[in-house]
């Protein structure tokens, strides 16, 4: 029969990869989370370059008139 300090330690032990397991999720999903956040970030930055460039035409047209 085991001891209770050795069913203590093994209850720590799957405590802990259970906690690691767990981690590992979160870390995956907030790394999935950055990487969305980044893409949209860059399709906003593209499409604010695209209108200043529109923009500037605009005037230079006006400009040329």
């Amino acid at each position: 029969m085991k001891s209770f300090q050795q069913f203590m330690n093994e209850n720590e032990a799957q405590d802990d990869k259970m906690d690691l397991a767990i981690q590992d999720v979160e870390n995956k999903k907030d790394a999935e989370l950055e990487k969305k956040k980044k893409k949209e970030e860059n399709k906003e930055t593209e499409e604010r370059l695209k209108r200043i460039t529109d923009l500037e035409a605009t005037v230079g047209n006006m400009q040329q008139q």
